[in-house]
């Protein structure tokens, strides 16, 4: 199941990557996303701060739009910005 999850991801940054590969548009999502508190809460996380604005995967994740409409619509960050937070985190960490 951990594998597929890793492929699903793996996939996922391919393709947010090849539609959405430019940095003006990612940082315009994350000033978006940080007028919601549930996001400023994620974003100013220690564990994270770094992720948001270094990381490839995150980064490309935040430059779909669809991903961040998506979010705005519910009030509430994906399950797969958490997974993804998380996964890319542990990394950081070993």
């Amino acid at each position: 199941m951990g594998e597929l999850l890793s492929l699903a991801l793996d996939f996922l940054f391919v393709a947010s990557m090849s539609l959405h590969n430019s940095t003006k548009h990612t940082d315009k999502h994350l000033e978006i996303l940080k007028e919601y508190d549930w996001f400023t809460a994620l974003y100013y996380n220690p564990k994270y701060t770094r992720l948001f604005n270094h990381d490839k995967q995150i980064r490309g994740y935040l430059g779909q739009r669809y991903s961040i409409n998506r979010m705005i619509k519910k009030k509430k960050p994906s399950e797969m910005l958490i997974i993804l937070l998380d996964k890319q985190a542990k990394k950081q960490i070993v």
